[in-house]
């Protein structure tokens, strides 16, 4: 059973000590909780409303490229069919598998309703998204072709994962030649060297520097192959 305590989101509304009007998100365990981070940091709350619960087990798991395309991609299609941005920012956030994904979607809406830019928003979240990602967000956000922008951005991430999945093909064959040439060696250095070794022995004869180094290799091999194994 799980110790970690379940943490939500909170949005307030409040003013500060100079009366200015304050309003955000925070993560808190409980509403009390809440209250006295607000109260601590100089908040005088007017409205305090739970959002949702964040889930911090399933949420250590970081998005992938394909993750971040599949929410661009839905971004995208969502404005140019006409959703308001909150409201498309809300669908991809339900429909984001990647829990750390979809709090951070969440967390951009709910700094957007609080008065933040889009790219201030997203600027918030980046360990998810780039500076690249979040300056180009700002250019199509002040430029009005945000939806233009988005589908730039999603063929972006579309030819990085077609060139990484390639390069990942490329490297199998390879990285399975280099794994068997390695058994071969080791296989040459656990069992046969130790024949030649013995016969070299029985002569009587010295053994070149060359081939005693290869020898001591196979003999050290031979004693902690069981070691060498596991630690692979």
């Amino acid at each position: 059973m799980s110790n970690i305590e379940p943490e939500y989101i909170f949005a307030y509304k409040g003013t500060d000590k100079f009366q200015r009007k304050r309003k955000g998100t925070i993560y808190a365990l409980s509403e009390p909780d809440a209250k006295a981070q607000l109260q601590n940091n100089g908040v005088n709350i007017k409205t305090l409303s739970k959002k949702f619960l964040v889930n911090r087990i399933a949420g250590k798991k970081k998005p992938s490229l394909k993750d971040k395309l599949f929410f661009t991609v839905q971004l995208a299609t969502s404005i140019k069919a006409g959703l308001p941005l909150d409201q498309a920012l809300k669908l991809t956030a339900n429909n984001a598998t990647n829990m750390q994904l979809r709090t951070a979607v969440r967390q951009i809406l709910f700094d957007i309703e609080a008065g933040a830019t889009l790219q201030q928003a997203f600027e918030t979240q980046g360990h998810i998204f780039d500076r690249y990602y979040t300056s180009l967000i700002g250019v199509g956000e002040s430029s009005g072709n945000l939806e233009k922008i988005l589908l730039n951005l999603s063929d972006s991430l579309d030819k990085i994962t077609t060139i990484r999945n390639k390069v990942k093909k490329a490297m199998t064959y390879p990285v399975i030649v280099l794994s068997f040439g390695m058994l071969v060696i080791v296989g040459l250095l656990v069992w046969v060297v130790p024949q030649f070794d013995d016969m070299f022995k029985s002569l009587g004869s010295d053994l070149p520097i060359f081939t005693q180094i290869i020898v001591n290799i196979s003999n050290v091999l031979s004693e902690y192959i069981l070691v060498f194994i596991v630690l692979i």
